[in-house]
């Protein structure tokens, strides 16, 4: 409220203000002030008042001022939009550091922390990992278990409250961000087939980031032929050598080597193919005859 334009030649004391419930009908007592400013306490949420003043000095009273309006009993902000969400920028085996986007609309208010929630995939159970104060849009959920996959999501707060959760994050693996290729031994090893016979290798291939894989005969780098009597697939974690039909030219060395920025790998395997031996045309028997 504006201080009085005439205080009637004798200096204003106080003022008082009353409020009216557009509910009851009832004018009641704000309180007074010796300023033109007065907090209106227990109001209720959501409903329409109006207000008057009248101005105090040592002749009486002044007459009523009224507002202009009802005016509805609500904070002057409101909580913020969700926040964005959030990426997975670093990881390992036990943490992941997350940053995000602040909300489109604060609410009003400035921005003074964020909550970080966070739950295993396929679990419908959201806890909170982590809450930052200010408006610092970056932090590191710890204590993760090496394997398990995680989603994230932030609210936003401010001084009306915690906004909804904003979108989760992409679920991500608690895992090793860089690791030395090594390749699983397990079914790498000297073999002898019969001619014909269908030869499978197939072997996982664990490193982070994931590695290439490549294959040498001979020490001679191979693909897969168009004819599809060898075939190589490499996908992440994994590699297949397969040869259908095998003959004696595939008999030999085999390598596969599996390589990435943090190291690499190598597994050598013989395969031995055996045969039939071939029609012989140049033969000749020798004997006496009795």
């Amino acid at each position: 409220m504006e201080t009085t334009k005439d205080d009637g030649g004798c200096p204003i004391e106080h003022y008082i203000v009353e409020k009216y419930d557009t509910d009851t009908g009832i004018w009641s007592l704000v309180g007074t002030s010796p300023t033109c400013d007065i907090q209106c306490k227990d109001l209720e949420p959501g409903k329409e008042y109006e207000f008057r003043v009248r101005a105090v000095n040592s002749e009486g009273e002044s007459d009523n001022l009224k507002s202009l309006r009802p005016i509805i009993a609500k904070d002057p902000f409101t909580v913020p939009l969700p926040p964005s969400a959030p990426d997975v920028v670093d990881w390992s085996e036990a943490h992941m550091d997350l940053e995000w986007k602040e909300p489109i609309d604060d609410g009003g208010s400035p921005i003074t922390g964020y909550i970080i929630e966070m739950k295993v995939r396929h679990s419908s159970e959201w806890t909170v990992a982590q809450q930052i104060d200010g408006n610092r849009r970056k932090g590191t959920v710890h204590g993760l278990r090496e394997g398990d996959e995680y989603q994230f999501r932030i609210i936003a707060l401010n001084k009306a409250g915690p906004s909804e959760p904003g979108q989760p994050s992409r679920p991500k693996e608690a895992k090793a961000r860089f690791l030395p290729p090594k390749i699983d031994r397990k079914n790498l090893k000297d073999i002898t087939v019969s001619a014909g016979d269908m030869l499978k290798f197939d072997a996982n291939v664990i490193g982070e980031p994931p590695a290439n894989v490549t294959w040498k005969f001979e020490s001679v780098e191979i693909e897969s032929k168009s004819d599809k009597t060898m075939m190589i697939t490499n996908v992440p974690y994994n590699t297949k050598l397969v040869i259908r039909g095998c003959k004696r030219s595939d008999q030999g060395s085999y390598e596969v080597l599996a390589k990435n920025q943090c190291g690499k790998d190598m597994v050598t395997v013989n395969l031995r193919v055996i045969d039939r031996p071939d029609h012989q045309t140049n033969c000749s028997i020798r004997g006496n005859l009795i």
